[in-house]
């Protein structure tokens, strides 16, 4: 009997989630067209408008023409029903903002992460969290949830960053020593799932509403993709997919910070190209003075015809370019979404395009396209609003 309730709760939650979201794209719109859209009971429709609308999260916005009988009542998001505070920690800045259940930035504010992360970060968090929990109570902005994207191995189902050595966060129960000062539910899930969710839901509608099985890939500090299939979010078995910067590349290469040998994130990663740069200068000369080098006079660099920093780049749009086409091949995916410093170099992209097109089997070459992400690094701070909206729900 539990078993069959919480099958009825689950389908009944996917169905508030689908008509809040057909609201929200298509609105103002009836009952009548819900029911015909989404080929739902017009039971079901009327029951899951009915809690949307007592719950503040849709209104009544009018009528539609009549065709005969009563005029149909149209429906609307209601854009102060509810807010969502959402951070991404996926780059050297924490970014916040406050949406509304419109997906309307209404409030947002920047921190830069302390370098030795730890409880230092946790810290800058907790601060900005607070400062945005105050100004929405300020506002008169009702607070429904918190969401939180992190870079690293991520349990969603218990909050937990599993591993994050840029964080230098290693089994820290981040959900847990957050819950004691907010009475709001908290989500927190990978960067790049988290990415993945808000650029099939809001990115370029070219490829957006087309693409039911896409996988983001951000290319930075670190390593990362998320995967939509059938059109869903995939997280795995414990919430931990899309590891594809610990993809093997090379087994001979160089030691990852995993462990193992000739991870994707050694060569393609901003350290591996400054190591790939430095390792292609040595050859050269021995002596070259490569203290001060980063990742920015590397793309410089190969602008202006450096040999070794065109190889560098090279090197990583090649890897990527393999481990994306293997994940094709796999999953036979439509659509790739890169994003990342990287990724916006013409070496690097034109790399990673034409391997990916040659590592292809024969009979998915020209059906996926990879393109760049439409909404770039938005792209983490939409998918975990959205998500925890359904999670509301």
């Amino acid at each position: 009997m539990n078993a069959a309730r919480g099958q009825q709760e689950s389908a009944q939650g996917h169905s508030l989630i689908a008509i809040l979201h057909l609201i929200r794209d298509q609105s103002p719109i009836s009952r009548i067209d819900i029911t015909e859209i989404l080929g739902l009971a017009s039971s079901t429709v009327s029951v899951a408008t009915a809690q949307l609308t007592a719950r503040g999260l849709v209104r009544e916005c009018g009528y539609a023409t009549s065709t005969g009988g009563r005029r149909p009542v149209l429906l609307e998001l209601n854009p102060a029903g509810g807010h969502f505070i959402c951070v991404d920690l996926a780059n050297t800045h924490l970014s916040l903002a406050v949406m509304d259940i419109g997906y309307n930035q209404v409030h947002e504010l920047s921190r830069l992460l302390p370098v030795a992360g730890g409880d230092a970060l946790f810290q800058t968090v907790l601060e900005a969290l607070m400062e945005a929990a105050a100004w929405c109570e300020a506002e008169d902005r009702p607070v429904l949830g918190i969401g939180i994207a992190t870079p690293g191995l991520v349990d969603s189902e218990s909050g937990i960053v599993v591993e994050a050595d840029n964080l230098n966060w290693h089994e820290f129960a981040l959900r847990d020593k957050l819950a004691p000062r907010f009475s709001h539910p908290i989500i927190v899930l990978h960067d790049t799932l988290a990415a993945a969710y808000g650029e099939y839901l809001f990115g370029d509608p070219l490829h957006g509403p087309k693409a039911k099985n896409a996988m983001y890939v951000h290319v930075g500090h670190g390593v990362g993709a998320g995967m939509v299939l059938n059109g869903s979010l995939y997280s795995g078995g414990s919430g931990m997919a899309g590891e594809l910067g610990h993809v093997v590349i090379n087994p001979s290469g160089p030691i990852c910070v995993c462990g193992n040998r000739g991870c994707l994130e050694t060569v393609a990663s901003h350290a591996g190209v400054v190591n790939a740069y430095r390792r292609a200068l040595y050859e050269i000369r021995a002596d070259y003075d490569l203290s001060g080098v980063g990742l920015e006079e590397i793309v410089s660099g190969a602008e202006t015809g450096d040999v070794a920093a065109i190889r560098a780049i090279r090197e990583a749009g090649f890897a990527v370019g393999l481990a994306i086409g293997n994940q094709v091949n796999v999953l036979n995916l439509d659509s790739v979404w890169l994003e990342g410093t990287l990724t916006h170099n013409q070496i690097f992209w034109d790399e990673a395009s034409a391997i990916l097109e040659r590592v292809l089997v024969p009979k998915l070459r020209g059906t996926c396209t990879m393109s760049p992400s439409a909404l770039g690094s938005r792209a983490g701070l939409m998918g975990i609003a959205a998500i925890s909206l359904e999670h509301v729900l």
